[in-house]
């Protein structure tokens, strides 16, 4: 149970320090010749201008038998891209060879310090040493603080590495041909991970860059009186920022964006336009999860697949409501690279390249103008609620944009093509901020003929089922078939059908706070209360 539990508390950790954004930001998109731009056809882009697309709209659409009471678009900043066209653009789905993981790796990692193999299961005794050691002194802390749940674990796991210990190697194995998934290095004076990842069917294709060993990030960041930290977007902190909020980072905004696309450069990954950037908060926790300070070092730097200049749709549909099931549970992969980066320069990094181009692009397509648009979608909106029922009465769409999305192209074995569409989505209400980037209604439209896609053909579904037997193959893999995963103790039992629900992913409200009443209330409220970009990411 020990080694299940603490692979848990260190993937909690790793997704602490990886986040998205929230919302519509104010983004300079510096996209040469393609971009994005809010106003359309009043503030003079071309493409806008010819479609007759309005800054703003605010008009009804008949019900028809959708079922539905209201059927609304009101959006005051309606986005098209300001470019003169838009075309089809083929990809084909993308694949990590021996020789890209090798020229990551050392385009990363000091080659001097030496490049090696990571295996939990056969880890080194400095590895484990060094694991001992964080996990010693968290037991300390959780003894000193009362803490008998976290000293338990602790205990537990402490002596699992032990045991480890007695069949340990004293040195590391190189990387190789690397054919290995994850390999550690070094960047400076620390150590990191980088870990490949890919999907024998449908999507995937990512990679990672995370601080070695990630529980021990406390001593990279050390504060007084604190146990663990954690790093994340400081759109999600308590705090709001203003113009007084100082961030320590020796690296100005602008550095920040051009090492994160060095780094990407290093990468071979250039095709890309920076979408946003955000301060990092870095968040410091005793052993019974209280905040016991926070500060700002350093910039979140975010990236999409530049498709003729243009970034795609990224918003996460997974929480839209006519996708609710029993059964199947729906997830959107889209081409996104988060960099993280502190005074130290890039200290963590997610990367989703999903394609490689095929260099076949279908230019100039012929678009519906906005009236034309309208028209489509008056018999179009309700006939698709007729058939993907939601338990909304009143549809209200207040985010338009006309952008790009990825369609697998049926005709050809893992061939994909981003096409243009017009995205119509709800994004609901929380603490006076519309969370865009989650919307709990959303229409995918042709944007060539007005027909709408059905969203569950288009993203990733999973079945709970396939999920299940996941997991039950990874316990059996670790030997712990009784592994009690940390659960929340609050009541979700009232929750409208906006919310997310608690089996995949952690709610970033307090508002059930008030319901965990049991022993271990402080650390479900601590992992309650990260963000819910965490937990996705």
């Amino acid at each position: 149970m020990a080694k299940a539990t603490a692979m848990l508390l260190v993937t909690m950790l790793a997704a602490t320090t990886a986040f998205s954004g929230c919302g519509k930001k104010d983004v300079d998109y510096d996209m040469g010749e393609g971009g994005t731009e809010e106003g359309g056809s009043g503030e003079g882009g071309e493409l806008s201008s010819r479609l007759g697309v309005p800054e703003s709209y605010d008009g009804e659409i008949e019900v028809g038998d959708s079922g539905l009471d209201k059927i609304k678009i009101e959006d005051d900043d309606i986005i098209t891209p300001a470019s003169d066209s838009m075309s089809i653009v083929s990809y084909k789905k993308n694949t990590f060879d021996n020789a890209y993981k090798q020229k990551v790796c050392e385009a990363i990692f000091d080659k001097s310090k030496g490049i090696y193999v990571y295996d939990w299961e056969h880890q080194t005794k400095e590895d484990l040493q060094g694991q001992i050691d964080t996990y010693q002194t968290m037991l300390e802390e959780a003894q000193a603080a009362g803490d008998s749940d976290t000293e338990e674990y602790c205990k537990e796991y402490i002596s699992y590495l032990e045991e480890a210990m007695t069949t340990a190697t004293d040195e590391r194995e190189g990387a190789g041909d690397y054919s290995a998934t994850e390999f550690i290095g070094s960047i400076g004076d620390n150590e990191f991970m980088i870990s490949f990842y890919e999907e024998s069917e449908g999507l995937g294709t990512n990679f990672e860059l995370s601080y070695y060993p990630l529980e021990g990030l406390i001593n990279y960041k050390p504060h007084e009186g604190a146990t663990y930290v954690s790093a994340y977007d400081a759109q999600y902190g308590e705090e709001e920022m203003d113009d007084d909020t100082v961030n320590q980072c020796t690296f100005s905004e602008e550095e920040a964006v051009s090492l994160a696309q060095d780094f990407l450069n290093s990468c071979g990954i250039d095709d890309v336009v920076m979408t946003s950037t955000s301060s990092l908060l870095w968040e410091y926790y005793d052993s019974a999860y209280n905040v016991v300070a926070t500060e700002y070092d350093g910039y979140i730097v975010e990236f999409g697949r530049s498709v003729n200049g243009i970034a795609p749709y990224t918003a996460d549909l997974s929480m839209v409501d006519t996708l609710s099931d029993d059964d199947i549970w729906y997830e959107t992969l889209t081409e996104t690279f988060t960099i993280q980066i502190d005074s130290n320069g890039v200290i963590n990094a997610s990367c989703y390249p999903l394609f490689t181009p095929t260099g076949e692009e279908e230019k100039n397509v012929e678009l519906l103008s906005w009236k034309e648009l309208l028209k489509a979608l008056e018999k179009n909106i309700p006939e698709y609620y007729k058939e993907n029922k939601t338990s909304y009465s009143n549809i209200e769409f207040n985010d338009v944009q006309l952008t790009y999305y990825s369609m697998k192209d049926e005709s050809q074995e893992d061939v994909y093509k981003y096409v243009p569409v017009w995205i119509f989505a709800q994004a609901d209400q929380y603490e006076g901020v519309y969370d865009y980037d989650y919307p709990v209604q959303a229409i995918m439209v042709n944007a060539t003929d007005g027909t709408i896609y059905n969203l569950k053909d288009i993203l990733n579904s999973n079945s709970y089922e396939d999920l299940s037997d996941y997991y039950d193959d990874y316990y059996d893999a670790v030997g712990d078939s009784d592994v009690n995963i940390i659960e929340s103790d609050s009541d979700d039992s009232d929750a409208d059908s906006s919310d997310v629900d608690d089996s995949d992913v952690v709610d970033d409200s307090d508002a059930d706070d008030a319901n965990a009443d049991d022993a271990n209330a402080d650390e479900d409220d601590f992992i309650e209360n990260m963000p819910v970009e965490a937990i996705e990411q």
